[in-house]
């Protein structure tokens, strides 16, 4: 069985061939190929979002191939018609943006994918940012490192910050990253709320969050707001000027999910208003950002490079995840994430 391996330098295509040899055993033919992700930004499309890679290189490549793996590589109607001999592309991300579904139905090629892969480290990464920002780290870590600036004044009681415990935290979306915010908390004894419309009471309350039925008053009610949904045709800006004023004043927003569900003219009215005390973003509306990005001007607003999913667990974890896949759909067994499930055809 001839595979190629599409991987960038986060999952590098090494680790895709190390697994499926676990996974499969000898006997078949594996191509490599890497894209500069992640230090060249996604590109976007009307067919595919969030794709990087060459692709016509990767038509070059496809002939022949029964399996395709990948990360972020653009598959496009285009190198689906150049695969004839394609069956199965298994997508190491938790959504197969990059991928057009469509054709690959149409194709007859089941599209595999591996949600929840990096749940651990955005979670982590996300309390990380709510303390960070409740306790001023990275802006008295700035002020030393740039001015050796002593930043006494952050003691001082009208400028100090606070503690989680006795405050509410607002999940705004409760999957499976929402659920570890959720538990790694707990021993934090903060007020956990959620507002998710695809999850019941029973099961918010088996992690202890309450769930609120009432979006304005969620918004309302809690201290900060962390958002964990994907982006959909609904959710797209849904933090906007409307909903942030609903927010209590001097709440804290923190996003590590998609930038594009929050409307950034509007994010950066609230912080000049007062009406955000700061914010945490590891997403943007537009990345990468550029210098001239207003939401720079704010000492109170931490911004990281879309790093919450990165960890070297995340990508051994992830070839893993996404080999099996490979070696139930040789084995003609159901698979465990799949995008397309009327096509599957076992090779």
């Amino acid at each position: 069985m001839r595979i190629l391996c599409a991987g960038d330098a986060f999952m590098k295509p090494e680790f895709f061939v190390a697994a499926l040899r676990e996974e499969l055993g000898e006997g078949h033919e594996y191509i490599t190929n890497s894209s500069g992700w992640p230090d060249v930004p996604y590109c976007e499309s009307d067919e595919i979002q969030e794709w990087v890679g060459d692709e016509k290189q990767l038509i070059h490549l496809m002939p022949g191939v029964q399996i395709l793996v990948t990360h972020v590589a653009p598959v496009t109607a285009a190198l689906l018609q150049a695969a004839p001999d394609l069956r199965m592309i298994s997508c190491s991300r938790g959504g197969p943006v990059n991928i057009n579904l469509q054709a690959a139905t149409e194709c007859g090629i089941s599209v595999a994918f591996v949600p929840g892969r990096n749940a651990q480290a955005v979670a982590e990464y996300t309390i990380g940012l709510i303390i960070a920002g409740q306790r001023h780290i990275v802006e008295s870590d700035a002020a030393l490192r740039q001015n050796a600036t002593w930043s006494g004044h952050l003691y001082a009681y009208d400028q100090a910050g606070t503690e989680l415990i006795g405050h509410t935290l607002g999940l705004f979306g409760m999957g499976q990253i929402g659920v570890r915010v959720a538990r790694l908390l707990r021993n934090f004894s903060m007020c956990i709320i959620t507002y998710d419309p695809y999850i019941d009471s029973v099961e918010a309350r088996e992690v202890g969050v309450e769930k609120m039925h009432d979006f304005k008053r969620f918004l309302a009610e809690a201290d900060i707001l962390s958002l964990h949904m994907r982006l959909t045709p609904e959710t797209r800006g849904i933090v906007n000027r409307e909903t942030l004023s609903m927010m209590k004043r001097g709440a804290y927003l923190v996003n590590t999910a998609r930038g594009k569900l929050i409307k950034t003219d509007d994010l950066v009215e609230a912080l000049a208003t007062g009406q955000l005390s700061g914010a945490a973003l590891d997403v943007f509306e537009h990345e990468p950002l550029t210098a001239d990005n207003p939401l720079l001007r704010f000492p109170q607003v931490i911004v990281t490079s879309h790093l919450a999913g990165s960890s070297r667990e995340v990508a051994h974890r992830t070839a893993r995840w996404t080999a099996e896949e490979v070696g139930r759909f040789v084995r003609g067994e159901s698979l465990r994430a799949c995008a397309n499930p009327a096509v599957i055809k076992p090779c």
